[in-house]
């Protein structure tokens, strides 16, 4: 399993629902095939519902409806000293 920064449910007609990760939850729902579309990149294609906590649900319908191709959710928290080393640096502008 990998580390993401939210609760990540995927539930399907029929079968047992997977739950992953810690933090914000977040529900994908549809049909086997559908969530296979979705996580292999094709989510435009795909019919799965997303909700749950309402602003990450928002965040990756929108990457989606936009054509980024998602394939992970994660909240990334940085110490003001490690943004700072990065903004200094030029990493991050």
């Amino acid at each position: 399993a990998k580390k993401v920064g939210a609760t990540i449910v995927i539930t399907s007609p029929g079968r047992a629902d997977k739950e992953g990760g810690t933090g914000p939850r977040l529900t994908l729902a549809g049909h086997p095939g559908e969530l296979t579309m979705f996580g292999a990149g094709r989510q435009g294609a795909a019919k799965v519902e997303i909700s749950g906590d309402a602003a990450l649900a928002e965040l990756v319908k929108d990457l989606v409806a936009a054509g980024a191709p998602v394939c992970g959710v994660q909240e990334v928290v940085e110490t003001l000293e490690r943004l700072y080393s990065r903004i200094s640096s030029g990493e991050v502008m």
